[in-house]
């Protein structure tokens, strides 16, 4: 199964919801190029929804790293569904449990 994207707008927020399984190679170069258009026409506020994600390895993870930092570097802010099988948020990515909860923690962002 290949990397599935596919986004939509709720609560004024960007959601792409991803599933399929996340490699190195075409897999990781899709999240990323979808990420740079978005973030080219403006999207501040991203969660990347996980929980379909059926298969990721340690490139999978350093590219969600990559993604976060990018979005950072230009004003915005990633949250991260955790995917079903994970347990715990590796390094500086902030995880969620669900969809809803990583919708309101942009609620709690101070005001820019």
């Amino acid at each position: 199964m290949e990397l599935t994207i596919d986004t939509r707008e709720l609560e004024g927020v960007t959601v792409l919801d991803i599933s399929g399984i996340l490699t190195r190679g075409a897999s990781s170069e899709a999240l990323l190029g979808r990420l740079e258009q978005l973030l080219t026409a403006g999207a501040r506020k991203l969660v990347l929804n996980l929980s379909d994600l059926t298969f990721f390895d340690s490139m999978g993870l350093s590219v969600l790293m990559k993604a976060v930092i990018l979005a950072e570097d230009q004003g915005a802010s990633v949250k991260l569904v955790q995917p079903r099988d994970m347990t715990t948020s590796p390094g500086p990515l902030e995880m969620f449990s669900d969809e809803a909860e990583a919708l309101a923690s942009f609620q709690e962002l101070p005001l820019q």
